[in-house]
């Protein structure tokens, strides 16, 4: 299984201090990919639940992983009209 290099990560965004958020928002990525890279699929609240972490928040790492070059992967769950939606992470 490949594993998560963060040595370049850098969150963007304009009210990131990577003097302060650095360790955190690494901590939330590393949990992230590690639940969503296990190979089962996972809402935002399932992945949420897991990380101990906001959905919000969840959203934005799947995003970041997204810009590393990962693949994060979508598909609807359910009903179509509900608009609930599940994640998976595939290696690079």
């Amino acid at each position: 299984m490949t594993q998560l290099d963060l040595t370049d990560y850098r969150p963007q965004g304009s009210t990131i201090n990577p003097e302060h958020d650095l360790a955190r928002l690494s901590k939330q990525c590393r949990a992230v990919w590690a639940v969503t890279n296990s190979g089962q699929w996972m809402t935002l609240r399932e992945i949420s639940t897991a990380c101990g972490a906001p959905e919000a928040s969840i959203s934005a790492r799947l995003r970041q992983l997204r810009a590393m070059g990962w693949t994060v992967n979508r598909r609807r769950r359910g009903d179509p009209k509900l608009g609930l939606h599940e994640y998976s992470v595939v290696a690079k």
